[in-house]
């Protein structure tokens, strides 16, 4: 009933008077994991989406002293899929009050985001255009000077380059491609033309295709190995999407003295201070005691063979067992474009060798990865 009457876009701001598990509540006494059902079972009957909040994590505080003080996420903002999906930019603010033991929920649909460096990502449907192989080709064929490891390095860098030059010509966007073809659909539909019923045929395979851009480009971004293309599970990309997004995002810490970050650059501060005290060590001295209680588990033997040169076999074997749609570091290299003959693999071995006895920085073969 609920559906008919509001259909599929629609939102819940404000006090939902309970909260889905112990995360959102500090201080009392814990709660069982039973007491939770029902509000959870609510969420996920209507496919609800919580958005997440800026601002400090509590909603609601009964005002007491010291250790009978709690404080519980009382309000949220939840939605459905669609509505997330026309709201994709959301975003709800908790604002502390003097007048009520209720934080205020500002909800502000077109947020004025900061502009950032976008790291480069390989995007999948690149591969379903024609000529992405010549660019790429071209850009790794291009004449690099100094060092062979330099060459390398630039020759990646070139290859994004080019990359992203190439599909600013292309349009890329699957949603406004889908919403054109549909328009078109129905004016051939409404037009009396003798041939409408060839062209509709052919627009809804344009339709199909751009269906299908659309997932894939969802499913790179969701990340979710164990569901595959192919079945019209773009809905299901996109809330992952979202809940990784809302996840990941940290929009407010706690610092050692109690008090809490509530700007984007306190947050910062807090973290290069907390990292920079963490990897901060004086000279450690009197150690030898220490060590000396401490049991020898690597034998000599077990040494040589773990810092022996790294083999083809053991590379490809590293390679080929990574999931294609992953990178193997931060800047999101794909390994899509990991196709090194063994000559090449070898000869890219033999330059860390070089660059490790000349600088005398050596490298450590475990944790460090170059793909092309």
């Amino acid at each position: 009933m609920r559906k008919q009457i509001w259909g599929d876009c629609w939102a819940l701001i404000g006090d939902l008077n309970d909260i889905t598990s112990n995360g959102e509540k500090w201080g009392g006494r814990a709660r069982i994991e039973a007491s939770f059902e029902k509000f959870n079972n609510f969420i996920s009957r209507n496919s609800l989406v919580d958005i997440g909040f800026e601002g400090v994590p509590w909603t609601w505080c009964n005002n007491w002293d010291n250790e009978d003080e709690v404080k519980e996420r009382l309000d949220k903002v939840i939605g459905t899929r669609q509505w997330c999906d026309n709201f994709r930019k959301v975003k709800c603010t908790h604002i502390e009050t003097e007048a009520s033991d209720h934080c205020a929920l500002i909800l502000d649909t077109t947020p004025v985001a900061k502009q950032r460096k976008r790291r480069f990502m390989f995007d999948k449907r690149w591969l379903m255009q024609e000529g992405v192989g010549d660019v790429v080709r071209e850009a790794w064929d291009r004449d690099q000077q100094r060092s062979r490891l330099y060459k390398v390095q630039c020759k990646i860098k070139q290859v994004r380059v080019n990359l992203l030059n190439w599909s600013r010509r292309l349009n890329m966007n699957a949603k406004q491609n889908i919403d054109q073809i549909k328009r078109e659909i129905k004016e051939m539909r409404e037009s009396s033309s003798s041939d409408s019923r060839c062209r509709i045929a052919g627009l809804k395979r344009q339709l199909a295709e751009a269906h299908k851009r659309e997932e894939i480009f969802w499913s790179q971004k969701a990340r979710v190995k164990w569901l595959t293309e192919g079945d019209k599970n773009t809905s299901f990309f996109h809330a992952s999407v979202m809940s990784r997004r809302r996840q990941n995002r940290i929009s407010v810490l706690q610092r050692k003295t109690g008090e809490w970050c509530r700007t984007e650059e306190e947050i910062c501060e807090e973290v290069v201070d907390y990292f920079q005290q963490l990897f901060t060590l004086e000279i450690p001295t009197e150690f030898d005691e220490i060590l000396e209680g401490i049991p020898l588990a690597i034998t000599a033997e077990m040494n040589k063979m773990l810092t022996r040169p790294v083999s083809d076999q053991e590379i490809s074997h590293a390679v080929n067992s990574m999931h294609p749609n992953k990178s193997p570091g931060p800047d999101d290299d794909s390994l899509i474009f990991c196709r090194a003959e063994a000559t090449e693999a070898t000869q890219l071995m033999k330059v860390l060798d070089v660059y490790g006895r000349a600088s005398g920085q050596l490298i450590n073969k475990e944790k460090s990865s170059v793909f092309f």
